[in-house]
């Protein structure tokens, strides 16, 4: 899901059907592109400024303006093959690159949490970076940076017993 304020609200399932209100025609033309040549939509992010980014497949990313630094990231894992599973970023030039061999992000203190939950929570899963904050999925637990939901919500997060992982490094 990609949920704004201002930017658009997206729905996808994993059989690249999606549901979608107010968001940039050019994402909606490039996800109806990607779901007629079958390739799989692995996750999309929107901003509240209406810039996006498609990740499909094990390599494919499709975009519209994003931050300093990250398309020369994109570029790099691409060249080198690593498999790309998520990509957050904001309207700040915030962002992160997770992949199945790692992650790196755009400040050294993103990546100093991202270390610190690691050697808290196990391998990082996901996150998640809007404007206002960041929720970073771990294998045992969450850490959040800035305005994040209220404790109750984050309670709920970490009582959950579901996977929330999409992604799994296959056997």
């Amino acid at each position: 899901m990609a949920i704004t304020l201002t930017g658009g609200d997206l729905a996808l399932n994993g059989l690249n059907e999606f549901a979608a209100l107010d968001i940039p025609e050019r994402l909606k033309q490039e996800l109806i592109v990607l779901q007629n040549d079958g390739e799989y939509i692995d996750d999309v992010q929107l901003t509240e400024k209406g810039d996006w980014l498609i990740l499909y497949g094990d390599c494919g990313v499709v975009y519209n303006n994003l931050p300093d630094g990250l398309v020369e990231m994109i570029n790099y894992y691409n060249e080198n093959r690593m498999v790309i599973t998520t990509i957050t970023f904001n309207d700040y030039g915030d962002w992160i690159i997770i992949a199945w061999d790692g992650f790196t992000a755009s400040s050294t203190d993103i990546k100093d949490l991202i270390k610190n939950g690691q050697e808290e929570y196990g391998a990082l899963i996901s996150a998640h970076l809007n404007n206002s904050g960041l929720v970073l999925n771990f294998d045992r637990g969450y850490k959040t940076l800035g305005q994040v939901p209220s404790d109750v919500v984050m309670e709920k997060l970490r009582e959950t017993t579901f996977n929330v992982s999409p992604h799994k490094v296959p056997a």
